[in-house]
């Protein structure tokens, strides 16, 4: 589930997801690597939603926000929400609120794809689609009122998407689920300013999970506030990162960070946009 640099020919295009597919499942040539396996949601309920004891704090605690790196296909959203639905809480007034970063987002034909694949995941994702309609990059608001979920997903690049969220209150992440392929193929999503704004971002005693056991990994998210464990990993994988926000390890912005003031001449389409 990729974020990488590149360059928008156009700064208000949708830029979806291009693959190939390979008995069903999409394919990243870039990467050399699928986007995700056969086994992909007990890779997601090990990787992300017990590293983060999700179930639990969707019990216990009065809101929760969940922050991701790699929408991809929407997968980690969608087995989170089936969660979340099947939990009960959203029907005693609570809001789940996720947000994720993502370079290029997946059209509704590849999402419906990609499900097949997964047909227990078909209810919550058929009620996204209700609501998937992305006209512009950057910034979409989701709400989806069915499952009184929020979801903010936002086309970017990681790092400025990161940088432009800080500053904000309400901008802080409970639980992370940092989904990206292998830091050696996809180098722009693992480093040091990536691990800083997430410091930033964090909520005191934050949660995050991965599959990635980089020791450049491990290293840049306990620089940066976190206590992180090496654990077994999912599958045949040996190891993976799991790790918690230490809530007496202040995280420092490299440069002060500065207000300012942006003025919008005109009321065309492409003024609307940046608004």
């Amino acid at each position: 589930m990729p974020i990488h640099h590149s360059c928008f020919n156009n700064p208000f295009e949708v830029k979806h997801q291009k693959v190939d597919w390979k008995d069903s499942f999409p394919y990243s040539y870039e990467y050399g690597d699928k986007f995700f396996q056969e086994d992909a949601i007990a890779e997601i309920n090990n990787i992300f939603i017990q590293a983060n004891d999700i179930p639990d704090r969707l019990q216990h605690c009065s809101s929760l926000r969940i922050g991701e790196l790699g929408f991809g296909f929407g997968l980690n959203f969608f087995v989170t929400a089936k969660i979340w639905l099947e939990s009960g809480q959203s029907g005693e007034g609570k809001t789940l609120e996720y947000l994720s970063i993502e370079e290029a987002l997946p059209s509704k034909v590849q999402i419906l794809k990609v499900v097949k694949n997964f047909p227990e995941l078909k209810e919550v994702c058929n009620y996204f689609l209700e609501e998937y309609e992305p006209i512009h990059n950057d910034v979409q608001k989701i709400n989806l009122p069915k499952l009184n979920l929020r979801l903010t997903l936002i086309q970017n690049q990681a790092e400025p998407a990161l940088k432009n969220l800080i500053g904000f209150s309400n901008n802080k992440i409970d639980a992370w689920y940092l989904d990206g392929f292998d830091p050696k193929k996809n180098a722009s999503m693992w480093n040091t300013r990536i691990f800083q704004y997430i410091g930033l971002l964090s909520n005191p005693n934050a949660t995050f999970g991965t599959f990635t056991a980089a020791g450049f990994v491990k290293r840049g998210l306990k620089k940066f506030g976190f206590k992180v464990e090496k654990v077994k990993g999912f599958g045949r994988k040996r190891h993976k990162l799991i790790g918690q926000m230490i809530p007496s390890s202040p995280i420092k912005a490299s440069a002060p960070m500065r207000k300012k003031k942006i003025a919008i001449i005109g009321t065309g389409i492409a003024a609307g946009s940046v608004a």
